[in-house]
């Protein structure tokens, strides 16, 4: 029986892969040095992540699989983007105090 996974799913399998082992080193450092790492932890995750929820054209997909490291490639690329969630997490802050704002308002008003 042949390979039946398209080339996303085989890179999916594979930045998993990468990113348990990643996961492992860290399980074998001292607290500290774990809480250094823990960007790298949160967006590392977020790229397979990404992966999973858009796939990437299958062409795109088997030149990644063809990299020995493809989850921390993408990592490389993703430091040296001048890329910012800043916007989304002041967007996510605003939303919940306007939404308790208003909360609150309606209690005040009854």
């Amino acid at each position: 029986m042949g390979n039946t996974k398209t080339a996303n799913e085989r890179l999916i399998d594979k930045m998993n892969a990468e990113y348990n082992g990643f996961l492992d080193y860290l399980r074998g450092l001292a607290p500290e040095q774990i809480m250094e790492h823990s960007y790298e932890k949160a967006m590392k995750e977020d790229l397979v992540f990404s992966i999973m929820e858009e796939p990437l054209s299958e062409k795109q997909a088997r030149v990644l699989l063809k990299k020995q490291h493809p989850l921390e490639e993408c990592f490389t690329e993703w430091q040296k983007s001048e890329c910012s969630y800043m916007p989304a997490l002041r967007a996510a802050i605003e939303h919940r105090a306007y939404a308790l704002e208003n909360r609150s308002r309606g209690r005040e008003a009854r």
